[in-house]
């Protein structure tokens, strides 16, 4: 048997002669305790989950990650989908991305809002083009609207799809012209597979502070999902 050193009687010490409980933190190098010493299960169900084993509180201070999701919904049966108060000043750009559902024949477009939560509703220019394909071939179309009351594709979207978005705001929380880049991916009634792509521009000097989606017929299903992120 290995000893660790002798009493002061010149007997050898042995590691059953070092009482349970007796060895104390501050004879424990900081640096002696890894992780691959740590057993299975000895803290939760594996070693040192953070996610599942403990709950944080406080405030987390520091520089704001790259990209952060800042709000979310799924749809609840409605024409509307709004989301107050996801522009702040702690990000400056931002993305919204929007999978939906609305069950009918319908057009769905978007709206600003302003720091009292009501929806902008001009002036809005839009420019851009839209890319089509059916079983009898393919086209490109130019679209946009001047002076308008909202972002819009103009497509009617077939009740049983999944149509996409993806919505780039740049800067919206600044008190300045707000700008924006859309991409839209959709099919509609008479067959045609869409690919809308839209530049924006809200041609208003106003602190933007919110977003709403609005169908013009159909409900928004609880399938639809709605997400936005804020990037630095």
């Amino acid at each position: 048997m290995a000893y660790i050193g002798r009493t002061p009687t010149g007997s050898i010490l042995t590691g059953a002669d070092i009482a349970d409980g007796s060895i104390s933190t501050a004879k424990i190098a900081d640096t002696a305790v890894s992780t691959a010493k740590i057993a299975d299960d000895a803290v939760g169900n594996t070693k040192l989950n953070l996610a599942s084993d403990y709950a944080f509180t406080g405030t987390i201070t520091g520089t704001p990650q790259d990209m952060v999701q800042v709000a979310s919904a799924s749809g609840g049966g409605t024409t509307t989908q709004v989301f107050n108060g996801c522009f702040t000043s702690t990000y400056k750009f931002y993305l919204i991305t929007a999978s939906f559902n609305v069950g009918s024949s319908s057009v769905v477009s978007v709206r600003f809002q302003n720091s009292s939560n009501a929806e902008i509703t001009t002036p809005y220019y839009n420019a851009g083009s839209n890319g089509s394909r059916n079983s009898g071939g393919s086209g490109v179309s130019g679209l946009g609207s001047w002076d308008a009351t909202s972002i819009t594709h103009g497509e009617a979207i077939l009740g049983s799809t999944e149509p996409s978005m993806k919505i780039f705001v740049f800067n919206p929380f600044a008190s300045e012209r707000t700008i924006a880049q859309t991409m839209f991916h959709s099919q509609d009634n008479a067959g045609n597979f869409n690919t809308v792509t839209l530049g924006t521009t809200l041609d208003t000097a106003v602190s933007v502070t919110g977003i709403r989606f609005i169908s013009d017929t159909g409900s928004f299903a609880s399938r639809s999902e709605f997400r936005i992120y804020g990037m630095k």
